[in-house]
């Protein structure tokens, strides 16, 4: 019981105390009151004001009592409310900031990934044992020696002789060349046994290479 409750209930019980007061002086007046087999009954017009104006005051405090439970039940469900409405409040920030720290590590993850792979893809300048300057030979490895891939061997050659000869390709030269170049590092895809991974991976990056030389010459 709040104090709320317990202020209306001593008005009603100060409401009894005045009653029977009341009735006690009536009583000591001579006034008195009669009793029938039902309800009691005032016996007198002044026994009546005092049992209607206790009534008054009983039923008022009955009303406020009734009043401050109302109140105090209209309290509580705003509190509650209040209440649901900060916690889904917090709920829905949490899951929020789940979810940014979620995409911000799948960003760093994608970043990182993307850095290794550059990282990876950097290649090391054309050594002179795979690219002889003064004459523009190439070294090549075995897989690359196959007589299925002679004509497009041969004309790379030529390229490179002609560019250690004159120091460049014309632009069409070299986009003739670096397109060769290409293909053919492509076309290793489907190269099998005897030659192993480590042979076509090998490959592919000299041809990269002998590209990435040329494209250097018009940078």
């Amino acid at each position: 019981m709040n104090r709320r409750q317990g202020f209306y209930r001593v008005i009603g019980r100060c409401a009894a105390a005045v009653t029977l007061g009341m009735l006690s002086q009536l009583s000591a007046s001579g006034q008195g009151y009669a009793v029938s087999w039902g309800q009691p009954k005032a016996a007198t017009v002044g026994e009546s004001h005092a049992r209607g104006m206790a009534d008054v005051i009983r039923s008022q405090a009955q009303a406020n009592y009734v009043n401050a439970e109302a109140l105090g039940s209209v309290q509580d469900a705003q509190t509650k409310y209040l209440n649901n409405r900060a916690l889904a409040t917090e709920t829905y920030l949490a899951k929020r900031r789940m979810w940014d720290d979620y995409r911000q590590k799948k960003q760093d993850d994608s970043h990182a990934k993307l850095t290794a792979y550059m990282q990876q893809g950097k290649m090391a300048p054309i050594s002179s044992s795979e690219l002889y300057p003064d004459t523009g030979a190439i070294t090549w490895p075995l897989i690359l020696t196959q007589e299925k891939y002679a004509k497009t061997r041969q004309g790379i050659e030529q390229a490179f002789a002609k560019r250690a000869t004159t120091g460049s390709l014309s632009t069409e030269e070299f986009m003739k060349t670096s397109l060769a170049l290409n293909e053919w590092r492509r076309s290793l895809a489907s190269v099998g046994a005897p030659f192993s991974p480590t042979d076509v991976r090998e490959a592919a990056q000299l041809l990269n290479r002998l590209d990435k030389t040329l494209k250097a010459d018009f940078q």
